[in-house]
């Protein structure tokens, strides 16, 4: 059997409404979550967050922003989640590979938009 985990995604925000899957903490900052049951529900709800901007690692030199997640950190990020959940290197392997080109295709989209 298969655990369901909580996927957390933390960004901060002066809005002042509330969302159905939105909770307040303190300081503004609200958290999005979802219970995810199986990889396909796992997949997408990474993507989501991560086209978000929610998968960052370090900062950008010429502006000094979060950084979005590398592909192949985003790629180990979603095989632990896939552990985690209690899933075998054989099923998550396809999604983790797929998960980490689409990465690379997003990425060199959204730099394509800077030069």
């Amino acid at each position: 059997m298969v655990n369901v985990i909580r996927i957390l995604a933390t960004i901060n925000s002066d809005a002042s409404y509330v969302d159905s899957n939105i909770i307040w903490t303190n300081y503004n900052e609200m958290i999005l979550e979802a219970s995810i049951s199986n990889l396909d529900e796992l997949y997408d709800n990474m993507i989501k967050n991560y086209e978000l901007g929610y998968f960052v690692e370090g900062q950008c030199e010429w502006n000094g922003d979060d950084a979005l997640m590398s592909p192949r950190s985003f790629a180990h990020t979603f095989k632990k989640r896939a552990e985690e959940m209690g899933f075998k290197f054989e099923e998550y392997k396809k999604y983790a590979d797929e998960i980490e080109e689409w990465c690379e295709l997003h990425l060199g989209h959204l730099e394509s938009k800077f030069r």
